[in-house]
């Protein structure tokens, strides 16, 4: 199952927005070592 993502950068004040099949992995490599949160939301 793929998931959609969006990233926001408060050094850079920009909101990314992509997709991935691991989600998790996916924000470990965007923000490792800093806390990660999020929030799945399914339809």
């Amino acid at each position: 199952m793929f998931s959609v993502y969006i990233l926001y950068s408060e050094k850079h004040d920009k909101y990314y927005v992509g997709q991935t099949d691991d989600l998790e992995r996916r924000l470990l490599q965007c923000y490792a070592p800093c806390s990660i949160t999020y929030i799945r939301l399914e339809c």
